[in-house]
């Protein structure tokens, strides 16, 4: 299994002076699906949980897309949340 090691650094200082800084070195496994992109967002993920940024669905999405397709997904993700808050299924 061809692997890549790659290196993410994320460092950040908040208004109250509180200084996180969060270093990995992994491995990259492009034949299960992994990228560069990806395993950056999970890390950039766990790094904002550390500083306190608690996010209930814990994905970050770092496909390209553009500001369309953005508006767009948010406009669906809103739709869909809000489908799911009142107990109903968007497939219906």
């Amino acid at each position: 299994m061809a692997k890549e090691k790659i290196q993410i650094k994320f460092e950040a200082t908040n208004s109250l002076g509180d200084h996180y800084v969060a270093e990995t070195n992994t491995s990259l496994y492009c034949c299960t699906g992994d990228t560069e992109l990806s395993v950056m967002g999970e890390q950039f993920s766990v790094f904002l949980s550390q500083m306190g940024y608690y996010r209930p669905n814990g994905y970050i999405l770092m496909d390209d897309i553009t500001e369309e397709e953005m508006w767009e997904l948010e406009d669906y993700l809103h739709e869909l949340r809000g489908d799911k808050k009142s107990g109903q299924d968007s497939s219906d």
